[in-house]
Formats: C-alpha cells, sequence, structure tokens
C-alpha cells in the first residue's frame, strides 16, 4: 500500500475544520497524513487545529497567498508520490481515498484521479459528476452522467478533491501561483491532459461539499463580487493563451468573442467593469510570463485541443443568472457556441 499524504487548504475556516479533519479521521486507508496549509487565517484556525488535532501538520503562511500557491507548498513539503488536495469545507466518507487510490493505479496513464462531489446539506444531490473542460476556457460541473462505470476517464479533475501521483506527472508542473483563485483546477488539468497523462472520475470516492469554505478570500459581499469577477475575467484568459494551440486560437476565436461579449455584458448589468478592465491591465503586465510558460506548455504536448476541450450547454452556479433575459441568452450562446465549435473540432 502506497501512503498519501492529505493536504487540507484553509483561510480563516475554523467553523468547518472540526467536520473535515473529523471525517478525514475515520478514513479507512491505511497509510495517510495530513498537511493543513493554513493561508494567513486571523480566526484562530491555527491554534485550534495544533490543540484539537495535534496529529495533523501544520503550515502557516505569513500572508494571504492564494490556494494554488498554498498547495504548492504543500506538494513540495509532502514525502510521498501520492498526494490528496482536499478544500476545507468538505467532510469525506471513509473509503473515498481508498478508491481514490485504486483508480490511479489501475492505470498506468493515471496521473489525477478525482472524487464524486455531493451537496453536505442534501447528499443525494450530486454538484459534480464526470467533469470536462468547455473550449471557453471553463470547467462544465455536469450533476449527471450517462456512465455508470466505476473508473471512467475524464477532462478535469475537481479542486474540490482530486489524488495526484507526483512521479506520473513527469514534467507536468503544479498549480499556478498566478491564478490565485478560479480555474487553476482547470488550467492543472488541461496540462495533465495535453501531456498525454489520464484523469479518472471515481464514482465510489464520495466527497461531502458544504459549498461555503472560501479558501483564499473573505470579505463583503461587494468586494467579493469585485475580486471573483477579476480573477475570472482574468484567469480564463491566462488559461486560453497558455494551453490552446496556434490553430485552436485562431479557429475558436468566433466563441471565445462571443463568450467574452456576454462576460461583458454580465459585468456590466452587475456595475463590475472595473475589475473586468484590470484584469486586462494585469494580463498586459504579465504577458511574458504567460507566453514563456505557453512555450512550455507546447513542447510537452502529445494531444490535440480537440481531445481535451468539448462542446455543452455552459455550467453557471446556481443563481448567477437572472431568470428571463439572461437565461434565454444563455440557451442561444449555447448552440451558437457548439454550433462553431463542431465546424472547427477536425481542425484543433
Amino acid at each position: 500500500m502506497r501512503p498519501v499524504t492529505i493536504i487540507v487548504l484553509n483561510y480563516n475556516g475554523k467553523q468547518y475544520l472540526e467536520d473535515c479533519l473529523s471525517s478525514l479521521s475515520q478514513t479507512d486507508y491505511a497509510e495517510y497524513s495530513v498537511i493543513l496549509v493554513d493561508d494567513g487565517s486571523s480566526d484562530g484556525s491555527v491554534p485550534y487545529v495544533r490543540k484539537r488535532f495535534p496529529w495533523v501538520k501544520v503550515l502557516e503562511n505569513e500572508k494571504n497567498r492564494g490556494a494554488p500557491f498554498s498547495f504548492n507548498r504543500g506538494l513540495c513539503e509532502a514525502r510521498t508520490a501520492l498526494v490528496a488536495k482536499l478544500d476545507n469545507d468538505t467532510v469525506v466518507d471513509k473509503e473515498w481515498l481508498s478508491n481514490l487510490v485504486a483508480a490511479i493505479e489501475s492505470d498506468p496513464q493515471a496521473a489525477v484521479s478525482t472524487a464524486v462531489i455531493r451537496s453536505y446539506q442534501d447528499p443525494q444531490k450530486t454538484q459534480v459528476v464526470s467533469p470536462w473542460v468547455h473550449f471557453v476556457g471553463q470547467g462544465l460541473v455536469q450533476t449527471e452522467s450517462i456512465s455508470s462505470e466505476e473508473f471512467e476517464e475524464v477532462g478535469m479533475a475537481s479542486g474540490c478533491a482530486m489524488l495526484i501521483d507526483k512521479e506520473k506527472l513527469g514534467e507536468v508542473s503544479f498549480f499556478d501561483e498566478e491564478f490565485f483563485l478560479y480555474l487553476d483546477d482547470v488550467d492543472f488539468s488541461l496540462r495533465v491532459r495535453l501531456a498525454g497523462h489520464k484523469i479518472i472520475y471515481v464514482r465510489s470516492a464520495v466527497v461531502y461539499h458544504k459549498s461555503g469554505g472560501h479558501l483564499s478570500i473573505r470579505q463583503t459581499a461587494g468586494e467579493y463580487k469585485a475580486l471573483r469577477a477579476y480573477l475570472t475575467s482574468r484567469n480564463r484568459k491566462m488559461l486560453v493563451l497558455k494551453n490552446y494551440s496556434q490553430s485552436g486560437l485562431l479557429l475558436l476565436i468566433p466563441g471565445l468573442i462571443l463568450i467574452e461579449a456576454a462576460w461583458v455584458l454580465f459585468l456590466a448589468r452587475r456595475g463590475l467593469l472595473k475589475p473586468y478592465f484590470d484584469a486586462w491591465k494585469d494580463l498586459g503586465q504579465k504577458r511574458r510570463k504567460i507566453m514563456a510558460k505557453r512555450r512550455e506548455i507546447q513542447r510537452q504536448r502529445r494531444l490535440r485541443d480537440s481531445e481535451v476541450l468539448v462542446s455543452a450547454p455552459l455550467t453557471p452556479a446556481p443563481g448567477v443568472l437572472a431568470p428571463g433575459l439572461e437565461m434565454k441568452a444563455k440557451r442561444l450562446i449555447d448552440l451558437l457556441l457548439d454550433l462553431g465549435f463542431q465546424m472547427v473540432r477536425g481542425f484543433i
């Protein structure tokens, strides 16, 4: 049995840690250790964990550095090849880790396995099933799957709960710390898949999600919305520029322009255009870094864009779109995006 290091990311999530860490203590896997990486919390999370869960190793960031930085720090600290990533607002089934490990060991090309994410408040409700990456640069969070296979190859791993085999990753770098938060799991998954590795969705690995423990931002509602608009605007473009082939960038431009126009209108209706333009400014400042990363990713590429990207109805979080006009516009946009993707799929 190969040992596993479980990395729990935390930022001011003290109220979630009792349930999360207590459930980890009931994990049926024999050889595992837990590292909690605290991202500069001010709510007493660190002393609480050290007193209540002395078997958990705690790493402290001196300030809020973002989820990718925190996870990478845990990855570097881990002395095992197998490393699990877990959000702080989760509760795990006792067999979750055993089943994730079994999936990775079932296929020499499987470098990552990912769990079923169910609602903690409503355990019968599934939040994430068979995730893939939409060509506009964001994850498709399905809630139902047409497959009944125990192990299913998918396009991405949920950042909420995944297992990584560092030895199989080879040259693929860990999480991109420029992302800070949002779409970092999509970017990582794309790079894993482009390098020719598999991501396995494991139907029997169940994790319950409370959907409230923001890892790296905990502010007033208005500030949170602005920061989310900024990070989403910036990160989606970084993801596309880094990972897509030259032909993919060229032929997918119509769809990318369409979704960008829709995004601008969405933000304008909510008074969030300033963070959108701030994102463009930051992209300009980071252009050399982005292009350097792009060259490395394209050097490692083994698969075509059409093998890692899909087109399907977009899956925004519940309540994000207003009923009526915005929902009707989404259905039209889904149709146009899919039509455009099918026309160029054979050439990318």
